[in-house]
């Protein structure tokens, strides 16, 4: 995160601006979170007020990252989320199994293979939703196969 913090303040971006990770640095970064405050990150996550956002088209490279000045389209996606609840869980996924990578945490399928963006997000909503409840077990993860040696 503070690589993350050092590049807001590095290209001036402000509070209509965004940042968007690779599937597997945002989940990094919901490690890195949970590491240091002990409690999951909430999505939409702002750091110095700029939007991070994951990347779910898979246009950013693994270890890069984009910059969308004055993304107009923040907003919309931000609030569509809370009010639609089209990407929110309902309560029948409170007793859900999520399944993950035992080498590098990702969430996958309960056979270790990667899920389509979509999916992914949706899983790990179900994770923030209801971290109390779900039963998380871990799988030898088709991100890693050859343990953790990528």
């Amino acid at each position: 995160m503070k690589s993350l913090s050092n590049l807001i303040l590095d290209h001036g971006l402000e509070g209509n601006d965004s940042i968007i990770l690779h599937s597997m640095d945002f989940d990094e970064l919901i490690l890195e979170y949970r590491a240091i405050y002990f409690k999951s990150m909430s999505i939409p996550f702002y750091l110095l007020t700029v939007l991070i956002k994951e990347d779910i088209e898979s246009k950013i490279p693994l270890g890069r990252v984009g910059l969308m000045k004055n993304d107009d389209t923040r907003y919309y996606q931000d609030h569509m989320n809370d009010t639609t609840g089209r990407n929110t869980p309902d309560n029948s996924y409170a007793y859900e199994t999520i399944y993950r990578c035992g080498w590098c945490g990702n969430i996958v399928d309960f056979d270790g293979s990667e899920f389509d963006p979509q999916t992914r997000q949706f899983k790990i909503s179900i994770h923030q939703k209801f971290n109390k409840t779900i039963t998380e077990k871990q799988v030898n993860g088709a991100c890693c196969p050859n343990g953790n040696q990528r």
